[in-house]
């Protein structure tokens, strides 16, 4: 699954890993983060469909809104980022460990790896953690 504020050129991920393809469409509410000139240019630059939802339509992108609820309670806050580049480290890391070794309930405890790629997810994946939170 892409996440908002990315884009990929090449078949490839934020993270680096080899994709089978690009989104076709990419949907976001109507923040000032995804209507920016920087945000938008990078998605019709790879040829990829903007589509925003209709303001106070939060529901719209539940999946989405739930996926950086994770991201914010598991990751960002419990880190005090010495900068930017720290940030962008953890997250990374963060992100790998999200999509390659969580186990997610309403995937029947598949990671999002293993739902996307199949077997090929498997050859990739991290060493799998103890704990659900930790992704160090």
């Amino acid at each position: 699954m892409q996440t908002p504020g990315t884009s990929r050129t090449n078949n490839t991920s934020p993270i680096g890993a080899t994709l089978p393809s690009s989104p076709e469409i990419f949907n976001t509410d109507q923040g000032c983060q995804f209507t920016s000139d920087a945000f938008t240019s990078r998605l019709l630059a790879n040829n990829i469909q903007i589509s925003m939802d209709g303001r106070s339509r939060a529901l719209d992108n539940v999946f989405v809104e739930r996926h950086w609820r994770t991201v914010k309670y598991e990751e960002v806050y419990l880190r005090e980022y010495i900068d930017a580049s720290d940030a962008q480290t953890s997250l990374k890391r963060y992100l790998r460990f999200y999509n390659q070794a969580r186990r997610h309930q309403s995937l029947d405890r598949r990671t999002p790896a293993e739902v996307h790629f199949g077997d090929v997810a498997q050859t990739s994946q991290p060493r799998r953690l103890s704990t659900g939170m930790s992704h160090q």
